[in-house]
């Protein structure tokens, strides 16, 4: 074992790399998932306007919970939950070490004591190994009447479309494989989020969501509401994309349509998230609460915020000049024809070669073509 600092916790763990056999499982490559967090739920308490319980059901080391014990105001007390009673044992050390006395600690199956805590959490935070999808509804039921959730999932390659059945068995939705398909991977796991609140008449809006190399992660509120639920419910729609030419949009409609620039048959992708999936004002505030030290941490989160004000699915140039068979131009040449036209045009963060804009499909294709030749 060896002994480390993240944030204000100093924590023993397994010494090397990552190992499935280690006694207990950190993973130092999601400290920025973990900082977020934290950014996310001192802005929510201030919302909330009182003390809230924080909740972590798959915690192994713990290390996520028992930072925002210690780095966050006005915690009532935090619960870490986990089945394995060596990572458990781990975190009351580490709680202990760290002079924290506000932790509960339990060993049980995630679904039972989520269950057990029906209505009472006002932060939860699902990390599996995997899938989320199998917590989701105990995760509803223990929400509180305004809760914040953190949803993250390792399961990116069934979302993504590389194993469609495995999407379709356990998301109920058909994922699409294309240019686009980390963001449709996420609008598909959004909507899984909202429909199971739904049927605990509980409503879910994204804040913060974001795609890393190997998972998913979605941070969002929830409230106690039958017509916030039904209008969360009413979000979830389609996507429809030409894999001739690469144009997309997003739709409540599941009818087939044909591709109004190539008239070829769209392909359907969901059900899925249909609406903002970033917060801007949330994110802003993120942002002014960031007293990380973290230069990736603050480039990213600025990053989020300016494709947030921008609801359509991303566009990946190099992609959709492929598809065009048409010359790459220079981002920043596209972009400076996109303002001049009224547009809005960002980087994104999901591929290094996307961007964001409000343009319609028909459009961009025009000004590639016409406006940016040489």
């Amino acid at each position: 074992m060896e002994t480390i600092t993240e944030g204000k916790i100093t924590i023993e763990i397994p010494k090397g790399n990552i190992r499935k056999k280690d006694p207990v499982f950190y993973n130092p490559e999601m400290k920025l998932n973990r900082d977020i967090s934290i950014l996310a739920v001192k802005i929510f308490k201030d919302m909330a306007k009182r003390k809230i319980t924080v909740a972590d059901a798959l915690s192994s080391s713990g290390i996520r919970t028992l930072r925002i014990a210690k780095e966050c105001a006005n915690i009532e007390k935090v619960m870490i939950n986990d089945m394995n009673p060596t990572a458990i044992a781990l975190a009351k050390k580490t709680a202990k070490d760290n002079d924290i006395n506000n932790a509960e600690f339990s060993i049980e199956d995630a679904n039972v004591f989520l269950s057990k805590n029906k209505n009472h959490l006002d932060y939860i935070d699902i990390d599996p190994f995997g899938s989320p999808i199998y917590f989701l509804d105990s995760c509803a039921r223990a929400a509180s009447g305004k809760s914040l959730i953190g949803v993250t999932a390792t399961d990116t390659a069934p979302l993504s479309g590389t194993y469609p059945k495995t999407c379709i068995r356990r998301y109920g939705a058909v994922p699409l494989r294309e240019d686009i398909k980390h963001e449709i991977g996420l609008r598909i796991l959004i909507a899984s989020i909202v429909r199971a609140f739904s049927r605990h008449n509980k409503s879910f809006v994204p804040l913060i969501t974001y795609s890393k190399i190997h998972y998913f992660r979605i941070m969002g509120i929830s409230t106690s509401s039958t017509s916030l639920a039904g209008k969360s419910a009413e979000t979830v729609g389609y996507a429809h994309y030409c894999k001739n030419c690469g144009n997309r949009m997003l739709s409540k409609d599941i009818e087939d349509k044909t591709c109004a620039i190539c008239n070829k048959d769209l392909t359907i992708a969901g059900p899925l998230w249909t609406g903002p999936i970033n917060s801007p004002l949330f994110i802003n505030k993120m942002i002014k609460e960031n007293d990380f030290d973290d230069k990736k941490l603050t480039e990213f989160l600025e990053l989020l915020k300016k494709e947030s004000h921008i609801t359509q699915p991303f566009y990946d140039l190099h992609q959709i000049c492929k598809k065009n068979h048409l010359e790459i131009p220079k981002r920043e040449k596209l972009f400076e024809e996109l303002k001049n036209q009224g547009y809005k045009a960002e980087k994104t963060h999901h591929e290094p070669t996307g961007f964001k804009s409000d343009v319609e499909y028909e459009k961009l294709l025009e000004i590639i073509k016409k406006r940016l030749k040489k």
